[in-house]
């Protein structure tokens, strides 16, 4: 990777992008192309194949040809790319931070061959601040650190918290890229791309206040759960999880229970994020722990007038040792799955993370 440019992003509005060009030193242009970590493409999978390697839904590519279907991800990058063109150099390297805070949270480094473009994108984290590795831009800044030292001879062994002002600077990040894209240059010199390669997708979704792609794996694990030939099964593998209200039955429920997941961002993580992995807790218990479970629940929730759901809230099991699930109850059923219900046995209270009060 040669690197010929690098480009500073305030991702947090994507309706207006915030990018700076950063002056490259002529001597650090190479140093820092040779300092970037290799980005592994290991277990990368088709985007448009997802479906099928939910066991690996973070790493995927996206070609394009002339015909092929546009992502939100095309999108989103197109208009990065055409932002890069208009952007200004920052006048000061000292006014990307203020107040020890950095106020951009994006690196982009731009590789310009005769061919083509690469265009790269990390998230610059909280670690970078004070890094004193490889700098290719250098802000000179003060940010406090709490010391904590011993009063003076012949006093008790007590610490005093000292507060020092440290010289820092921000190092660009050289790992963990997010995201990079590639674009064919045409004789009119028009760009188009071509290659997609989100090498960690969830990320690229948080630091650009996306959902597509959780999304896409929330609707697919509730289908495998609901999978008449091969369902995900719970409690080793004894209890079936069923969507059903008293009124309709499985594809109608699975949309009213994937638009309670939606409505709350937290729903949406526990769901994009749960394999079909036997070492998860709620693969392995037995099912009379399950029942137990569900039946303190419902003794809670009868015998304490603050407590924070109700009795619909409960999933419960039927005659056939079926787990019923409706949206009601989704909140719970997601606890189950990740193993988050919380019992504080001291003031007689029950946690549950989606159920909890601001």
């Amino acid at each position: 990777m040669n690197i010929n440019k690098i480009f500073l992003l305030n991702s947090n509005d994507t309706n207006d992008f915030n990018i700076k060009q950063v002056a490259i030193e002529n001597d650090k242009e190479v140093s820092f192309s040779k300092s970037i970590k290799n980005i592994s493409e290991y277990g990368m999978k088709n985007y448009f194949d997802l479906a099928e390697s939910l066991e690996n839904p973070k790493k995927y590519s996206i070609s394009l040809g002339e015909n092929d279907e546009k992502t939100y991800h095309i999108d989103l990058l197109e208009k990065i790319r055409s932002s890069l063109d208009e952007a200004d150099f920052l006048e000061n390297i000292e006014l990307a931070v203020d107040n020890g805070k950095l106020l951009y949270n994006i690196a982009i480094y731009v590789e310009d061959d005769e061919k083509y473009t690469g265009i790269y994108i990390y998230e610059i984290k909280e670690s970078h601040l004070l890094r004193d590795d490889f700098y290719v831009m250098k802000i000179p800044f003060t940010k406090q650190k709490i010391n904590l030292k011993k009063k003076g001879a012949g006093t008790t062994n007590e610490k005093l918290a000292v507060v020092e002002n440290v010289a820092g600077s921000v190092g660009l990040p050289t790992e963990g890229c997010i995201v990079s894209f590639f674009k064919r240059k045409k004789d009119d010199e028009q760009y188009k791309i071509y290659k997609v390669k989100v090498y960690d997708a969830w990320k690229f979704d948080d630091v650009f206040g996306k959902v597509e792609t959780r999304k896409k794996y929330v609707r697919f694990t509730l289908e495998k759960f609901a999978n008449e030939e091969n369902p995900i099964k719970i409690a080793n593998d004894a209890v079936q999880v069923v969507f059903k209200n008293e009124d309709e039955e499985t594809s109608n429920v699975v949309d009213t229970v994937e638009a309670v997941i939606m409505s709350d961002m937290k729903l949406v993580k526990t769901f994009s994020n749960f394999h079909n992995n036997s070492r998860r807790k709620i693969k392995n218990i037995e099912v009379s722990r399950l029942r137990e479970v569900l039946n303190l629940l419902k003794d809670y929730v009868l015998n304490n007038a603050e407590a924070n759901f109700e009795l619909k809230n409960i999933p419960t099991l039927d005659e056939k040792g079926n787990l019923i699930v409706n949206a009601d109850s989704t909140p719970i059923f997601a606890a189950l799955l990740e193993n988050k219900i919380i019992q504080r046995l001291l003031n007689n209270d029950i946690e549950i993370p989606y159920y909890k009060k601001d």
